[in-house]
């Protein structure tokens, strides 16, 4: 049959067309979607692996919580009120000032404060202070390094008898306890790092909380911080209250010495104008002028009367005229003496005021003082500690559940992270889905992966004959299923020449086309040609000496029955090795004489399977692939990468091939049931005969 050329008219060229406007062009957008079912499948198909890493985090996180130092937690509570009841409206309106949230915000730091802890710290006693810097108790991962480093030293010791190194001898350590006992403000340094101080937000209560590795320690130092700080808030309070004594002992000798001046001079003016009385001075003054007003009244009225009546000369009017004049004057020295009464009454009333303000405020402070005279007697805070801390009786860390659980679940994260990381990564291909949506080519079968324990090293079983060793294995069918989508891949003109080939070496071509020459031996005769001059190995297959066979016939220095080989297991079947390597295969390919040795071998057979060369290292399937009927790609399973079958394709496209289908090699059914449903996995079953 002639090559076959391009068409692009034809739906098989379209679709090549297509595969290469894939390569070059936009990617496939369906091979990015995230579909459940493959999750689902991804999951089971790593569950084993998933749970070794849950197992493995678990037993990490287990090993972790044991060699951690145990951790003991002891907390009290103090009631916190931002007034006190017994403090005096005064000093309460002084001293507290705060709103309630910030004042508990303040007694947080307070708490916290240097001063609280060096007096907690200096109420501690030594044996305390010793737990609180020794070593923590270890467990069997402390004790394990602490026996490595004696071991250690003891070698370094015994370096040291040899002169090679030197450690500090025992008596080196301190010799007293006192001496290695640190001072108050470490104390204070190291209880500040144990304490933690928190409040409610619908409470007072303050909560102090020791975490330490010793429980001992832990219930000790709570209630030390607790007791420092109650007395540091009387002390406070006494220190409030005593300065506010002060500041009002100080305000009383001031006012008592301006009520005193006061009061000397009210009496120093009332001696100098004989005014004992205010109020009698302005009695009378006032009844004097009212007399004197009377008078002049009088006085005028009469002369009024008598000047109607008598003349100027008239001795009653010049009586009268003269009274008029007495009341007159009368009348305005009285006047006169009423204003310098009423300038003497201002001045003794604001005499008087100053005495009576400097008399209330000089009472006012007495009294002030005499009360915060007694609160000092009486003075109390507002804080009270209703629980004390007792010594806890199991450690709060390390939770051994909860680090087991997390590191569960770390180690079934890392696990996930790097299998979705190997898949990502791996960009070969492992199912038929994924060659069928990369390469746009139909899988016409997926060879599984035959187990090596069924195959002899002195070759009388090997995966090239498993066709006929396990004729109703899952492998066989598989052969069968390849062999039918051939036949069918052209209905008006079934193929009869298949060419067989691979990308790269070792993808398993070479048991693909013997085990298919052997399917189409069951239908009739057929020829399998080992077109692979680079490493034949159908002569080794059939424990043949590869002397002659294909380079011999087209060379002419063999005669065609020297050349053919019956297979011992088949009747119906026929090898032709390769013969001695040419110089140049690719020139015996393409010569006219091997086009027609294959005219001749159609005529003779009823199927050739030809076995040839790699595509990518050398163009032997490129010659090849233009002189037969079907050329069929084998690609390995989890070892061929997209872009090694992209290539390929792509040459064959150049050339204007296009593959009829592509056989999935060595895929691992066990391991991939991820691709597949149970039916696949399980058809040796079916069968009643192994992969």
């Amino acid at each position: 049959m002639e090559s076959k050329v391009i068409d692009l008219k034809q739906p098989g060229q379209q679709k090549l067309a297509r595969l290469e406007q894939s390569f070059f062009g936009e990617p496939d957008k369906e091979r990015d979607t995230i579909e459940f079912d493959k999750l689902f499948k991804f999951l089971r198909r790593y569950k084993y692996l998933l749970l070794l890493f849950t197992l493995l985090g678990a037993g990490v996180g287990y090993l972790v919580a044991m060699g951690e130092t145990p951790l003991y937690r002891a907390s009290n509570s103090i009631v916190v009120e931002p007034e006190s009841s017994n403090r005096s409206e005064f000093l309460a309106q002084r001293l507290s000032y705060y709103v309630p949230r910030s004042y508990y915000e303040t007694q947080q730091v307070v708490i916290s404060s240097p001063l609280v802890l060096e007096k907690a710290a200096a109420s501690l006693s030594p044996s305390i202070v010793q737990l609180m810097f020794a070593p923590p108790k270890g467990n069997w991962f402390t004790h394990y390094l602490e026996d490595l480093n004696q071991r250690v030293r003891s070698w370094i010791r015994i370096l040291d008898r040899e002169g090679i190194s030197r450690v500090p001898a025992a008596s080196e350590a301190p010799s007293s306890v006192e001496e290695s006992l640190p001072s108050t403000a470490s104390v204070a340094r190291k209880i500040g790092s144990m304490l933690s101080v928190g409040f409610g937000r619908t409470d007072q209560i303050q909560r102090l909380t020791v975490t330490a590795t010793d429980p001992l320690v832990a219930a000790v130092v709570a209630n030390a911080v607790a007791d420092a700080y109650l007395a540091h808030l009387v002390e406070s309070r006494v220190s409030q209250t005593e300065r506010a004594g002060q500041w009002l002992a100080e305000k009383i000798s001031e006012s008592k010495v301006k009520l005193t001046q006061a009061e000397d001079e009210l009496k120093e003016y009332q001696l100098r104008n004989q005014v004992l009385d205010l109020q009698m001075v302005k009695q009378l003054s006032s009844n004097t002028l009212d007399q004197v007003n009377n008078d002049l009244l009088e006085a005028r009225r009469s002369y009024a009367e008598l000047s109607k009546r008598y003349g100027p000369k008239h001795p009653a009017l010049i009586e009268a005229k003269r009274k008029l004049d007495i009341a007159e004057s009368r009348y305005g020295s009285a006047s006169q003496t009423e204003l310098s009464t009423n300038e003497d009454r201002f001045e003794l009333t604001k005499l008087e005021r100053s005495v009576n303000s400097n008399r209330e405020l000089y009472e006012l402070f007495l009294s002030r003082f005499n009360e915060v005279e007694l609160g000092i007697d009486s003075v109390s805070s507002n804080t009270s500690l209703i629980d004390r801390a007792s010594v806890p009786g199991d450690p709060f860390s390390p939770d051994i559940n909860k680090r087991t659980f997390s590191g569960a679940v770390m180690g079934l994260i890392l696990g996930l992270l790097l299998l979705f990381g190997r898949d990502f990564l791996d960009r070969t291909f492992k199912n038929q889905v994924e060659v069928e949506e990369r390469l746009n080519l139909p899988v016409l079968g997926v060879l599984p992966l035959l187990s090596s324990r069924k195959f002899r090293r002195d070759g009388s079983i090997l995966p090239e004959r498993h066709y006929l060793r396990e004729s109703r294995s899952g492998f066989a069918e598989v052969i069968n299923h390849i062999r039918t989508g051939i036949l069918y891949s052209n209905f008006d003109q079934p193929p009869r020449v298949v060419l067989v080939t691979s990308a790269l070496p070792h993808e398993g071509k070479t048991t693909c086309s013997t085990n298919l020459a052997l399917a189409f031996s069951k239908l009739g005769k057929t020829l399998l040609i080992d077109a692979d001059f680079r490493k034949p190995r159908i002569a080794k297959i059939a424990q043949v000496e590869n002397t002659t066979g294909l380079t011999g016939y087209v060379a002419g220095q063999n005669t065609l029955e020297e050349c053919l080989f019956q297979d011992p297991e088949s009747e119906t079947l026929q090898i032709m090795r390769s013969g001695e390597v040419p110089p140049n295969p690719l020139e015996l390919l393409s010569s006219e004489r091997f086009r027609q040795t294959l005219v001749m071998m159609r005529k003779s057979f009823d199927y050739i399977v030809i076995d040839s060369a790699p595509i990518l290292p050398v163009s032997d399937g490129v010659v090849l692939g233009r002189m037969v009927d079907a050329v069929l790609m084998v690609l390995k399973a989890g070892s061929t990468s997209h872009q090694v079958a992209e290539a390929a394709i792509k040459r064959f496209a150049a050339a204007g091939i296009a593959p009829t289908g592509v056989v999935l090699s060595q895929l691992n059914y066990r391991s991939s049931h991820y691709y597949y449903d149970k039916y696949h996995y399980h058809n040796k079953e079916y069968y009643g005969g192994g992969y």
